[in-house]
């Protein structure tokens, strides 16, 4: 049975990259057959975004590692800051 996978993602972050600075606030929630420790395996990296979105050229994490710079496909960054972390519940937003 398919497991329904909920991640903090920057979808709609990138489709609002156009518009003026400002939060964007966006939620991703996807039916996949992997388990959810593979599924965090591939997308739990905060920085790891540019090997699995295909809008994101680059990601730059900061020394902190609170910030990521997302340098997108075709033009554009946008910045994202690191609120919470929870590698048990697979979850990051």
């Amino acid at each position: 049975m398919p497991r329904i996978i909920t991640v903090a993602a920057a979808a709609v972050a990138l489709a609002f990259s156009g518009l003026s600075a400002g939060a964007v606030e966006s939620t991703y929630k996807a039916t996949s057959t992997a388990t959810p420790e593979a599924a965090w395996k591939k997308i739990g990296d905060f920085c790891g975004i540019a090997t699995w979105h295909p809008a994101v050229e680059k990601c730059v994490l900061s020394d902190d590692g609170k910030k990521r710079t997302l340098s997108l496909k075709g033009g554009g960054t946008i910045v994202e800051t690191l609120v919470g972390w929870d590698d048990n519940a697979h979850s990051y937003t």
